[in-house]
């Protein structure tokens, strides 16, 4: 079922998706992966969230969980950026202008600057 995310998916949702398909709830992985997120919010994904990692999630998981912790892994970095994918094609509120921006934001980045002026 495919299921419009509106919020980032969070620790329980990630691990409730992961029980759903498999089984299994993930949660050492899931909490591995978003930890920097404590620190860097959002941006936590440079870290631990692509194909890179493949080899730490391996080593720190693969005894534990077997081969299906790839594809949760893989899993996570699509459903956290799903939800990037509803918020960006927004258009700007500025009449003459046709730039896209972000869901929360009503004007994209140039038209922000100019109405600051």
């Amino acid at each position: 079922m495919l299921v419009l995310i509106l919020n980032m998916p969070n620790l329980i949702i990630h691990c409730k998706n992961s029980k759903e398909r498999i089984g299994k709830d993930f949660e050492e992985l899931h909490e591995w992966m978003d930890k920097p997120g404590e620190i860097l919010g959002i941006d936590h994904r440079r870290v631990r969230h692509d194909l890179s990692y493949i080899g730490d999630v391996k080593d720190k998981f693969l005894k534990e969980y077997g081969v299906e912790v790839v594809r949760e892994f893989l899993r996570h970095i699509g459903e956290d950026y799903i939800h990037t994918a509803e918020l960006w094609g927004r258009t700007c509120a500025t009449q003459e202008c046709n730039n896209n921006t972000w869901h929360k934001n009503k004007y994209c980045n140039k038209c922000k600057k100019e109405r600051k002026k």
